[in-house]
C-alpha cells in the first residue's frame, strides 16, 4: 500500500481545514501543523501561492483574536493587575490613560535627569 503524496491537491483538501480550525482556536502555526500532520513549510508555501488560502488564514487569525482576548481578560482578572490595567487602558483611554503611559491621566510624565559624573582620576586628592 503506497503513501499519498503529501503535496497532492487531495492531501491539501484534508489538512487545510484542520490547520485553519486550529489557528482560529488560537494555536500557533507549529502546533496547528503538528495536529494537522503537515509540515510548517508546506503551509507557508501554500500561503504564498494561494490567495484564497491566505484570505481564509487571515479570517482564522481574526476569529482567534476573540478567543485570545477572552483568555487574556480571564488571566488578567485572576492573576495580573498589570495585564488588567493594560487591557483597560486600551479600551477606555479617557479613564485609564493610553496603553504604555504612566498614571491615570493618560499623560506620560516628562522627567529630566541631570547626572554629573566625574572621573575619579581627574579629581584632586582631598
Amino acid at each position: 500500500m503506497s503513501k499519498a503524496n503529501p503535496f497532492s491537491p487531495q492531501r491539501g483538501k484534508l489538512w487545510k481545514p484542520k490547520v485553519l480550525e486550529y489557528i482560529a482556536l488560537g494555536m500557533g502555526v507549529r502546533k496547528a501543523c503538528e495536529l494537522a500532520k503537515i509540515a510548517n513549510h508546506a503551509v507557508y508555501r501554500e500561503l504564498r501561492a494561494n490567495p484564497e488560502f491566505l484570505k481564509e488564514w487571515q479570517e482564522a487569525l481574526d476569529r482567534s483574536v476573540v478567543i485570545l482576548e477572552a483568555e487574556a481578560v480571564r488571566r488578567a482578572s485572576v492573576c495580573s493587575d498589570f495585564l488588567l490595567w493594560k487591557l483597560l487602558s486600551c479600551r477606555l483611554k479617557s479613564r485609564y490613560g493610553e496603553a504604555g503611559s504612566v498614571g491615570s491621566t493618560g499623560v506620560t510624565p516628562n522627567i529630566e535627569l541631570n547626572i554629573n559624573v566625574r572621573d575619579k582620576k581627574s579629581e584632586p586628592d582631598a
